[in-house]
């Protein structure tokens, strides 16, 4: 259910913010923008924000409940929960320790490619030219 409503809130906050983009849409008629009512969280309300922000997030959170409900996708989501609860997830200081072996390891490599570049490089300057 959590995977509903994360989901569902992202699309909704994307939603939200279409409905900013519908105002400045020029080529839509201008009576989908006349102001239909002042409310305190949507400020004005036209036909467009009105669209953007209850009919299509109410739209989307059907289709979700319905994918979401289905048992293949159901019990999908059941197993993978099941899974992601049997790793054996690293403790704060095991993933600092190995943070610090990928940076000074990826300093070497840097250090030594640079390294290589320009010693190959003299070389083949040397040689041509």
């Amino acid at each position: 259910m959590a995977a509903f409503w994360l989901l569902w809130a992202v699309i909704f906050y994307g939603f939200w913010q279409f409905q900013y983009v519908l105002t400045r849409w020029t080529f839509l008629p201008e009576a989908l923008n006349d102001k239909l009512a002042h409310l305190p969280l949507l400020g004005d309300v036209s036909i467009n924000s009105l669209t953007a922000v209850v009919v299509l997030p109410l739209a989307t959170g059907f289709f979700l409940y319905r994918l979401f409900n289905k048992p293949r996708q159901a019990d999908f989501l059941i197993e993978t929960e099941q899974e992601l609860r049997k790793v054996n997830w690293p403790t704060k200081d095991e993933t600092i320790h190995a943070s610090i072996v990928v940076i000074v390891v990826v300093l070497v490599l840097a250090v030594f490619l640079a390294g290589s570049d320009y010693l190959l490089g003299q070389i083949f300057q040397r040689i041509l030219g």
